[in-house]
């Protein structure tokens, strides 16, 4: 029986040792989870300043875009347009050439709010009220109407096909 006992002994010592090292694996998995969460969290909030940083950037650049824009039309009002500075002439045609295109549109607007309106006032129409009136316009017209007519086909089924 000693061998008995000694092998319960041993078996125990054994249990201990492996309990041992479950608690020591499981405190350092412990730890280094904890480690890992808190690196989460300081990636999660460096990841957000970056984002916020990207957003903020984005904004000064358009302050700076406008800001530029600004600098640019107050020298272009005011520099001599017969005395241009050599490196500024080919922005200041294209600024001519804009402000020209814009003129013409414009006026062309102007021209089609007029027609549109007979007592010579200019008003703004919609693409939906030129289409409904249209619409309204062409419906007392029963000469002109439009007969659409369908025609569905069936396919007819293949030898050895037994769908119908």
């Amino acid at each position: 029986m000693a061998d008995y006992n000694e092998i319960i002994r041993s078996l125990k010592a054994a249990a201990s040792g492996v309990a041992d090292m479950a608690k020591d694996i499981a405190a350092t998995a412990s730890d280094k989870a904890k480690e890992v969460a808190g690196d989460a969290g300081e990636m999660a909030r460096a990841v957000a300043r970056m984002a916020k940083l990207k957003v903020d950037i984005a904004a000064e650049k358009a302050n700076a875009k406008d800001a530029y824009a600004e600098v640019g039309r107050i020298f272009f009002d005011a520099t001599d347009k017969k005395n241009v500075p050599e490196q500024y002439i080919r922005a200041f045609d294209n600024v001519l050439l804009a402000n020209a295109a814009i003129e013409r549109m414009e006026a062309e607007l102007n021209e089609l709010r007029a027609s549109m309106n007979e007592a010579g006032e200019p008003v703004d129409a919609s693409f939906e009220d030129v289409v409904d009136e249209a619409e309204r316009a062409g419906a007392g017209d029963e000469d002109e109407s439009i007969t659409v007519e369908i025609t569905v086909e069936e396919d007819k089924p293949e030898e050895g096909d037994t769908r119908e």
